[in-house]
């Protein structure tokens, strides 16, 4: 008996030992050739630009590969990352940076993802907590944490999707997992035919770029070029699993 509870607590600490490893990792420093838009509307190419995550409030730029000579950004001030793998320059990758509103299922503030649907009404952001290149594909992947408790419970951190509208402080969360929250329609009730199809549950997210057409109007999005750039720019999704551990838990 005193065998088995000592396996058992070896277990359980390894479990927990690997939760911790996996969230360092998924959060540890990444770094790749970028530019960085700014607030203020210009921009800087950079040796190395800091692949963001949720967690950050500053950002860390270099001039050259090896970042002897660092810079330090708030996130505050940056609109948008473009980012790629230094042996793929050909794909390139936009994160913009949104400042959100938190509840419980949003827990944190500033949220990095692509646009997925963009009209001049508003535009539609899907964010993962972290992001990495795969240096295969030279991909950017969106890193999801997972854990698995002792009874088999698979939890894992959402997709969240936000609406982003201009001169607006705050986005709101509109999608967890790709389902809608209850409140959204709510969000689109200036414009009749939107809002009842809402209420009528026949709008999906895929419909996203349908819906920010109307509401502005019928009006076709900003180009077709930056609508098949940002379709381009959708994230690989991977997992990291956690074992018995707190980390990445599913608000």
């Amino acid at each position: 008996m005193k065998r088995l509870f000592i396996i058992l607590t070896c277990a359980l600490m390894a479990g927990m030992a690997y939760a911790q490893f996996a969230a360092i990792a998924a959060y540890a420093p990444k770094y790749s050739p970028g530019k960085v838009w700014f607030q203020d509307g210009h921009s800087e190419e950079f040796a190395a630009v800091e692949t963001p995550n949720c967690m950050q409030k500053k950002l860390t730029v270099s001039t050259d590969e090896k970042r002897k000579n660092k810079k330090i950004i708030n996130v505050a001030d940056i609109y948008a990352v473009t980012l790629w793998h230094k042996d793929h320059p050909d794909k390139t990758f936009t994160l913009v940076h949104i400042l959100t509103q938190t509840s419980a299922v949003n827990l944190v503030p500033d949220q990095w993802g692509f646009p997925i649907a963009q009209s001049a009404w508003g535009m539609a952001v899907r964010c993962y907590p972290s992001y990495q290149f795969d240096k295969k594909s030279g991909d950017l992947e969106g890193i999801l944490l997972s854990q698995t408790s002792s009874t088999g419970m698979v939890n894992s951190q959402p997709i969240l999707t936000f609406l982003y509208r201009p001169n607006v402080e705050k986005s709101v969360l509109i999608a967890s997992n790709g389902t809608f929250m209850p409140k959204t329609k709510e969000l689109f009730s200036e414009n009749e035919t939107i809002y009842a199809a809402f209420k009528a549950r026949k709008l999906r997210l895929t419909d996203m770029q349908y819906i920010l057409d109307e509401m502005a109007g019928g009006a076709p999005s900003p180009s077709e070029e930056q609508e098949a750039s940002s379709e381009k720019e959708q994230p690989q999704v991977i997992e990291e699993t956690v074992q018995n551990g707190t980390t990445g838990d599913d608000e």
